[in-house]
């Protein structure tokens, strides 16, 4: 007999904003590589070197501090912009009221604008945060299940557990 499980909930921009917060820590952790590290020192060793003097250059410090602020400023407006760019539409398919479906051949998410099913083999990771539950089918994409949404934490543990012998991850 197959087994089946079933929640139901209203997802929102805010778990949307917990998912686009959970993948970009991800994406930071896996490019801070050595060669990340190396590019860093050698830019710091490059600015220490014309702030010293040694390049022959004489530097402003009031300009120089003017121009890092202003491009401190720049890079948090651009940040902004991105962040209100990347908000979902409330008619979209990322919010609202939905059904997500664990059973023996994959997950299914239904909607009242979407149904979208995906194989075991489709999920490469089960990630759990203090507050969601993601079934990672990509990088950027995945199934995003809020942990209040479980009657218990036995419930929820119990999702996680299927869908953790299921995937082998």
């Amino acid at each position: 007999m197959s087994e089946r499980l079933s929640v139901e909930f209203t997802a929102t921009r805010a778990d949307m904003r917990a998912f686009q917060r959970f993948v970009t820590a991800r994406i930071r952790a896996s490019v801070r590589s050595p060669l990340y590290w190396g590019v860093l020192v050698l830019f710091g060793v490059v600015v220490g070197f014309v702030l010293s003097g040694a390049a022959g250059v004489r530097l402003h410090r009031p300009t120089a501090a003017l121009v890092v602020g202003l491009g401190a400023g720049i890079w948090l407006v651009l940040a902004w912009l991105y962040k209100q760019a990347a908000v979902p539409d409330e008619r979209g398919s990322l919010v609202g009221p939905r059904r997500v479906e664990l059973d023996d051949s994959g997950v299914r998410q239904v909607s009242a604008v979407h149904d979208g099913r995906t194989v075991w083999a489709g999920v490469l990771a089960v990630h759990v945060t203090p507050t969601h539950v993601f079934l990672m089918t990509d990088t950027l994409a995945g199934y995003i299940i809020p942990r209040h949404v479980f009657r218990s934490p036995s419930e929820c543990d119990a999702f996680i557990d299927f869908a953790r012998r299921h995937t082998g991850v």
